[in-house]
């Protein structure tokens, strides 16, 4: 199948538009399960980033020692210790940034991988999930990797050695893209200069960005929070990927312009303003 391009134009039929009389319950409920003692920030971006894709409630779910130095960082979303469970119900769930890799994060993510809930996996979750699968999972499932994650799914995906699968990633990209979709049972967001997104029916996207001032730390966790925040709002897993690959390039394209070289933190008003907007292609007036 080939590969359909996306553009701005295409944020119209991917996002829907929000009622006048919408209040936060309708908006969806966002939770995250993400952060650590040396990645709370990835943790903070990916919520701040949640509410910018417009969910109504975004909850972020840490360890408890980790509460206090968040609830001080984050105002306009909840802010809940682990051991007092998660809260509001999830629409979605995102889980990974920032996250850490220990034995009871791998149990965490078990839970999860269990639930009902749909499904974002990102940074840290991403190792967790290529060492345990998700065999059995019915719900929606979006695994986000960059290369380096990307290439320990497939791994699992091809039962193949790392070397193996890197030539492979060189050479034939788009079919071992598919192959780990379909293996996850997940919609995969391969990130990179270009991003591809690959559905395990077949279906694939491609999103030529070439917008060098977002590889910068921090890019990745925002563009998690973009896509399960849209989730949330009750799009599709591929219809949340394909609307937070564009508005996320969107607007790395626009911060480049009138920033320059920028922080990942800086890239959230401009997605929040195009994910409200549903860009009409011109990119102008944001």
């Amino acid at each position: 199948m080939t590969p359909s391009i996306l553009g701005p134009s295409d944020l119209s039929s991917l996002l829907p538009p929000m009622q006048p009389d919408v209040h936060k319950g309708m908006r969806g409920s966002l939770v995250l399960y993400a952060g650590s003692y040396q990645g709370l920030g990835a943790a903070l971006l990916a919520a701040r980033a949640g509410s910018a894709s417009g969910a109504g409630v975004v909850s972020l779910v840490l360890r408890d020692e980790l509460w206090q130095a968040a609830a001080s960082n984050l105002v306009s979303q909840i802010v809940r210790r682990e051991s007092d469970g998660p809260g509001r119900k999830a629409d979605a769930i995102l889980a990974g940034p920032g996250w850490g890799k220990s034995e009871d994060r791998m149990q965490l993510l078990r839970s999860l991988l269990g639930s009902d809930v749909p499904l974002v996996l990102d940074a840290d979750a991403l190792f967790l999930a290529a060492a345990i699968g998700a065999q059995g999972r019915t719900a929606p499932l979006v695994l986000s990797p960059h290369p380096g994650e990307f290439v320990q799914l497939a791994r699992r995906a091809c039962k193949a050695s790392e070397d193996d699968v890197k030539r492979r990633m060189l050479s034939d990209t788009l079919a071992l893209g598919q192959q780990t979709a379909c293996s996850f049972g997940a919609v995969l967001v391969l990130k990179n200069s270009v991003t591809r997104v690959f559905h395990p029916d077949g279906r694939q996207a491609v999103w030529e960005g070439h917008v060098p001032e977002l590889a910068t730390g921090g890019s990745g966790d925002v563009l998690a929070g973009l896509l399960a925040g849209f989730m949330a709002r009750g799009l599709s897993a591929w219809d949340a990927s394909c609307a937070a690959v564009i508005v996320h390039g969107m607007a790395g394209r626009i911060a480049a312009r009138q920033l320059g070289f920028f922080q990942a933190q800086d890239i959230i008003p401009y997605a929040a303003r195009i994910a409200r907007s549903r860009n009409d292609g011109s990119e102008t007036g944001i």
